[in-house]
């Protein structure tokens, strides 16, 4: 399949929020229907043929567009999107030509606070970007958001979804597989209690954590208690070397002077 929709940004502009933005539309239709250039192209190279060739079999050019994509600037302050050779120019000059034949739709996507782009901030062949209705993204609206663009993408291409967007996951499957908790029991707080009888000065807790059964999860804890800051340093020295993981409670008085120093050395179960 062709790559139908070829997606355009600058890395120093927006490089994250694309990547996102990709993933998204690989999902949406297809891996083999998204052409986006993950920066292996180095500055003083010639326009790629690769590139070329992604926009004459586009169907649609999404044009990413961050806070600093009109005003980022080259070697000699000059703003890069006045560049000729600049390649984010040339993406969205042959789109518009093509465009204007009755070939690829553009589609201009803004980011958070970014603006939408003025007819007189460009020059003469770029100047038909800003006729353009744009879809805006961000952090608030963001799933709201995506799901306008890829409903656009597919009005303005008439693609077809592989997959609809699944409101428990919108991404089409859970970042992680679903933990059967069925499996995974805590133990009774009395079992507990009854095994640390033994030891000195253990105790039990129970906290929050993501990995936990139903969020939560049972700690045994210790508490150690220092005259001097230096006594809990060297302490903590000597237990870094395994795995123990310890947090440091700091009890200051005012005028920040340490008085006492307690140490929980706690184990995960």
């Amino acid at each position: 399949m062709a790559n139908s929709i070829f997606i355009s940004y600058r890395r120093a502009d927006s490089q994250h929020a694309t990547f996102a933005i990709a993933d998204r539309l690989r999902w949406a239709f297809g891996a083999d229907e998204i052409f986006f250039d993950r920066g292996s192209i180095r500055a003083g190279n010639e326009w790629p043929e690769s590139l070329r060739r992604g926009l004459e079999a586009a169907k649609v050019l999404l044009v990413i567009i961050g806070k600093t994509w009109l005003a980022t600037t080259g070697e000699w302050a000059r703003r890069r999107i006045d560049d000729p050779n600049d390649w984010v120019r040339r993406e969205v000059c042959t789109a518009l030509t093509a465009y204007k034949n009755g070939g690829t739709r553009i589609i201009p996507v803004l980011l958070g606070d970014a603006q939408r782009i003025r007819r007189a901030a460009l020059d003469a062949p770029l100047q038909a970007l800003a006729k353009f209705e744009p879809v805006r993204l961000d952090d608030e609206n963001w799933e709201n958001a995506l799901e306008e663009l890829i409903v656009a993408i597919a009005k303005a291409t008439g693609m077809n979804r592989t997959k609809q967007t699944d409101k428990r996951n919108p991404n089409g499957s859970p970042a992680r597989p679903l933990r059967r908790e069925s499996k995974r029991k805590p133990l009774s707080d009395a079992k507990i209690r009854a095994c640390l009888e033994p030891l000195m000065r253990w105790e039990l807790q129970l906290n929050s954590h993501p990995w936990g059964v139903g969020g939560q999860a049972q700690e045994i804890a210790k508490s150690y208690d220092f005259n001097s800051f230096a006594e809990a340093i060297a302490f903590m020295a000597s237990r870094t070397a395994g795995s123990t993981r310890l947090n440091v409670l700091l009890n200051l008085t005012k005028r920040f002077i340490l008085t006492s120093l307690t140490v929980k050395q706690k184990v995960y179960g």
